[in-house]
């Protein structure tokens, strides 16, 4: 790939990378330079499980050959998952990523995050074989244990949104029960027509 094109993509890549982490409350990247090949991305769940993690870590380098060949995604903090290798190292193809040049990292991101979270397990693609026999027989843990997707932004605003909501005051029956007779019409304007 011509130096000017890779320019352009590592570029493209930052710039869908920092509009997902404005739609999302869970994400969180580093990086320097206007169009960096290397990330340090942070994944912040909300799992009240004891033995979930809920802060994980992981490395993004995005080499020489990218995005011909999938980047190198890494877990920096431990997890233990069967299609994550015991080094932390992802093979994309074992998460379900069958990569293809034309993928964007807010794809693989997404992907990562429903790692970490535990949605997503392939058990016929298991990198770490310990995971794998553990998954197979687990039952004790609902998962996936946070369900929040990663563009949850606006499920953060909206709930924010319904405590702030002033109730519509409503006329209330008098002590007979008799509600408040109804105002006459004037005309059309209380009528709306949809086609």
């Amino acid at each position: 790939m011509p130096l000017s094109e890779r320019h352009s993509r590592l570029s493209e890549e930052l710039e869908q990378l920092e509009l997902l982490t404005k739609e999302s409350t869970i994400l969180r990247i580093d990086y320097e330079g206007p169009s960096p090949n290397r990330y340090q991305v942070y994944l912040t769940g909300q799992s009240a499980h004891e033995d979930y993690l809920n802060e994980h870590e992981l490395s993004v380098w995005l080499h020489v050959d990218y995005p011909q060949s999938a980047p190198e995604v890494r877990f920096v903090t431990p997890l233990f998952h069967p299609n994550v290798a015991r080094s932390g190292l992802v093979d994309l193809t074992q998460c379900g990523i069958a990569w293809q040049p034309t993928i964007m990292l807010t794809h693989v991101l997404a992907r990562m995050w429903d790692v970490a979270r535990l949605a997503y397990v392939d058990l016929d693609k298991v990198a770490n074989e310990a995971a794998g026999n553990w998954f197979r027989t687990q039952r004790e843990i609902p998962l996936p244990v946070d369900s929040r997707a990663l563009r949850n932004a606006w499920e953060f605003r909206w709930s924010e949104l319904q405590h702030h909501v002033e109730p519509i005051p409503t006329k209330k029956a008098d002590a007979k029960g008799q509600l408040p007779p109804r105002r006459d019409r004037l005309g059309d304007e209380d009528i709306v027509f949809l086609d």
